[in-house]
């Protein structure tokens, strides 16, 4: 049998987010090989103006540990730039999203999340992710302080 390395998780949307009944769904991906960082696609009808456009999905990558601290989080929260995670009204985790093009603030059920993140946990504990990781972070980091991507 093939070891899992990789979990997915679709979290429903708790209303109200900051952006309103404009998010359909949110996807949380976690892979073993990239141990550090949670992938988190965000999908969006595409129709806008009576346009009927295909969904449009974007993905936002962010530190595990952000929502690893969901737990002793306070409403302040956790995170500086892009991406912020804080205790919402209610059993609702808020992850705030910053780009040039605007901010959204969406709210998903703590538990859902709790429970997802034990999974991760399991899977690659805290302090043993670099026993996981794949690719030569050096590198990685260097190109990406040079202006690239990877």
């Amino acid at each position: 049998m093939t070891p899992v390395t990789t979990l997915m998780h679709n979290v429903p949307i708790t209303s109200p987010t900051s952006v309103g009944e404009s998010v359909t769904a949110v996807e949380l991906i976690y892979d073993a090989d990239r141990p550090y960082e949670v992938t988190m696609v965000v999908t969006s009808p595409g129709h806008d103006s009576g346009c009927s456009c295909p969904p449009v999905r974007v993905t936002w990558i962010f530190a595990r540990d952000l929502l690893g601290c969901a737990a002793a989080m306070t409403q302040e929260g956790t995170g500086h730039g892009d991406v912020r995670v804080a205790k919402g009204n209610g059993p609702t985790l808020n992850i705030t999203l910053r780009s040039p093009a605007g901010q959204a603030t969406l709210a998903l059920p703590i538990w859902q999340v709790a429970q997802w993140l034990t999974r991760v946990y399991t899977l690659v504990p805290k302090g043993a992710e670099h026993l996981h990781q794949q690719g030569d972070v050096d590198a990685e980091l260097a190109e990406i302080l040079a202006g690239g991507a990877s």
